[in-house]
């Protein structure tokens, strides 16, 4: 048997293109859409450290604070008897009035373990030196985990030179 008809497909180039085009827009916008997703999820966490950060270094202030504080006062405590004591530290010579303000002010200090009198109102006193110097303990978990997630990367200089300073 002979063919009498030939099958002729033609190929419609103009629906090829248009659907070539519509996938090709297609696989940019959404390579462009997970590029803006990534990003702003990079940007919430960038934020979110340094919001982390922030309160851990306000945090670390207040803990200085109090270091400073506690530690202010045995400074003064020493700055005041000081003047008053001879060769040994705990030995004091004052009049009693001004012992009752040194036991008024410092009472956590000392402790007076002995006195002698001295002359008509001053008195030679032993104290028992009691102080503990307090130590900050300063936290820096945010920033190392600010480090260790890359998140300092996305830092301003100015923001990133300003905690560097800190830290």
């Amino acid at each position: 048997m002979r063919r009498t008809g030939r099958h002729r497909s033609s190929i419609d180039w103009k629906y090829i293109l248009t659907e070539l085009v519509l996938i090709v827009v297609g696989i940019l916008l959404a390579i462009n859409l997970n590029t803006w997703a990534t990003n702003q999820k990079i940007k919430k966490q960038t934020k979110s450290s340094i919001v982390q950060i922030k309160e851990e270094i306000e945090l670390n202030i207040v803990e200085l604070s109090e270091v400073v504080e506690a530690n202010g006062k045995l400074s003064e405590f020493f700055a005041e008897i000081t003047p008053l004591s001879g060769r040994e530290i705990n030995i004091i010579n004052c009049p009693v009035d001004r012992m009752n303000e040194l036991r008024k002010t410092f009472s956590e200090q000392f402790d007076i373990e002995d006195s002698t009198s001295i002359g008509t109102s001053d008195y030679a006193y032993t104290l028992g030196i009691n102080f503990e110097l307090e130590f900050g303990e300063l936290n820096d978990i945010a920033w190392n985990t600010a480090q260790l997630s890359n998140n300092v990367s996305q830092y301003k200089y100015d923001c990133l030179k300003n905690i560097l300073a800190v830290y």
